[in-house]
């Protein structure tokens, strides 16, 4: 009962506890400021991404994608920016430090001071590479089967035409 009380109070929680669950979720949090740089983000985004702390920290987001993903970027979250409503599940498409192809899903929302002035962004990104493979993956095959497919019905055609 007593470890119900502790989870059920967020105040008795520390922030290190807090910060190991983020990091084991395998999610990162991460905040930015009104330009686009990196002001804060858990330990998890140092992994997805492949870069140490200080090559991250204070860097723009802009400098981890490319133009076309700079300008999806960009328009999403400056629609949050005049909006003052998050999103989710955009879909950002990147390389990590060692040059591989990683696919990260991102949430955002408006932070604002407590009288009200907007401030940067806080939101989580999730590492969705493996799921994105496996769509590929699955797509290609589906496509392999198709053109086999078709290639049989070619060929029982041709050898039917021959018969007839």
């Amino acid at each position: 009962m007593g470890d119900d009380k502790r989870v059920a109070n967020p105040e008795n929680t520390s922030d290190g506890e807090l910060r190991d669950l983020i990091d084991d979720s395998g999610d990162c949090v991460y905040e930015m400021d009104n330009h686009g740089n990196l002001t804060g983000f858990s330990n998890s985004l140092t992994k997805v991404l492949g870069y140490p702390v200080h090559e991250i920290l204070h860097k723009n987001i802009g400098t981890f994608m490319d133009t076309r993903q700079s300008r999806k970027f960009h328009e999403a979250f400056n629609k949050v920016w005049i909006t003052h409503r998050g999103f989710s599940n955009l879909i950002w498409e990147t390389r990590d430090k060692a040059g591989n192809r990683k696919a990260i899903e991102l949430s955002a929302h408006l932070v604002k001071n407590h009288e009200g002035k907007k401030l940067g962004f806080r939101g989580i990104a999730r590492d969705v590479t493996e799921r994105f493979e496996t769509i590929h993956d699955l797509k290609e095959a589906q496509r392999r089967y198709e053109r086999e497919f078709e290639a049989k019905r070619k060929a029982r055609r041709r050898t039917r035409n021959l018969f007839d």
